[in-house]
């Protein structure tokens, strides 16, 4: 941040700088000051199903519930997971992993499953986001309601894994973290 405050001090002539940000409380309150702030909503989900349905005809309401899952709400994510089957299959594959480490009682299972994504500090940070996204679904879902038990465990893994989302951003051992959620769990 504070090297980029340089450059944005002193631009070249005629040069204009365009920034994105997930959040605006990720930009440091002094980059924001040298800055022409401009808010963009995200489309709601409703309307942007209502496009790809006018894009992508085939699709239906069971396919785009899973779309809307495996690309966590994001519009761009959802385009490419149309688009590319190899990523929509690894995305899938990803989110069984998520789906099987939310039902499993097994710590050996859950240890079985963080073996597989190994090292990757990636793959650590889309699991991680992907299992808030279900356990925000689980909350969030009329379908859950016949299974309270669900709702309770959903409850106890969330702000677990909010804090292990937080941890993970800040580059801490993706293996260690994904261990000490499983054990305690």
């Amino acid at each position: 941040g504070n090297s980029l405050l340089k450059i944005l001090e002193e631009p070249g002539e005629k040069t204009h700088f365009l920034f994105t940000a997930g959040n605006l409380r990720d930009v440091l309150p002094t980059i924001q000051s040298r800055m022409q702030i401009l808010k963009m909503k995200t489309p709601s989900m409703e309307k942007f199903f209502e496009y790809i349905k006018i894009r992508y005809p085939q699709m239906t309401a069971d396919k785009w519930r899973e779309l809307e899952m495996l690309s966590l709400g994001k519009p761009g994510k959802t385009i490419a997971l149309l688009e590319t089957p190899e990523v929509f299959e690894a995305c899938r594959e990803r989110f069984e992993m998520v789906k099987h480490f939310f039902s499993t009682v097994s710590l050996t299972a859950r240890f079985s499953l963080i073996q597989e994504l190994k090292d990757d500090t990636a793959a650590v940070r889309e699991f991680i986001t992907m299992m808030i996204f279900f356990l925000r679904y689980i909350l969030s879902s009329d379908q859950a309601s016949s299974r309270p038990e669900e709702k309770l465990l959903a409850l106890k893994f969330l702000p677990k894994f909010a804090e292990a989302y937080e941890l993970a951003k800040k580059n801490v051992n993706s293996r260690l973290l994904l261990e000490n959620l499983a054990i305690s769990l």
